[in-house]
């Protein structure tokens, strides 16, 4: 998941793998790759793993690193007082907006109002029953939950991915499903 950047020369890529050309390695030496990769927000740990292989190395044992991602949130604006415009889609074992964008004809979307006060005011197309509180405990980190009659109906917890968006999970309590959002203040 995430945007392919600059590469290492005779590095090539087939769908989710990349493959560099090793040069001959004499024992006790390595040889170094670069890549850089734009990675969305995700509720999953994003791994990165290489593998090399030589039908002539006789420790194979040695042959495997795995890394996880460690991504960076980005501050966005405090959100009391803007309107939002939410895009999202909804299915099983969904982990990050991004999986949204590779089927966008599964992308909708929806917007609301977060007040000073932290609460959240619905436009006049949602029921009457509907209310909502926010609360952002770092200007990277935003969460906030919908309720219908004083019950949660929807929990998001998001962090900050630059334009003034953040991107998270949302939950349905009792539900399976989840709803990967992209929340951009206006």
């Amino acid at each position: 998941m995430g945007t392919l950047g600059a590469r290492s020369v005779g590095c090539t890529v087939a769908g989710t793998a990349m493959t560099c050309p090793l040069p001959a390695i004499r024992r006790g030496n390595s040889a170094t790759f670069f890549f850089d990769i734009a990675l969305p927000e995700s509720a999953a740990p994003i791994v990165f793993t290489a593998t090399t292989s030589n039908t002539q190395d006789t420790n194979a044992t040695n042959n495997q690193v795995s890394a996880t991602a460690n991504p960076l949130s980005i501050a966005a604006i405090n959100p009391g007082g803007h309107g939002a415009f939410i895009q999202h889609c909804t299915g099983t074992s969904l982990t990050a907006y991004y999986e949204c964008t590779l089927f966008s004809g599964s992308i909708t979307s929806h917007t609301h109002t977060f007040n000073a006060d932290n609460t959240i005011t619905f436009p006049g197309n949602y029921p009457l029953s509907y209310t909502g509180d926010w609360y952002q405990a770092s200007a990277d980190h935003l969460s906030f939950t919908y309720y219908d009659t004083g019950v949660p109906e929807v929990e998001f917890e998001g962090w900050g991915v630059g334009n003034n968006c953040f991107e998270g999970l949302t939950t349905f309590p009792g539900s399976i499903y989840v709803s990967p959002y992209r929340v951009c203040l206006q």
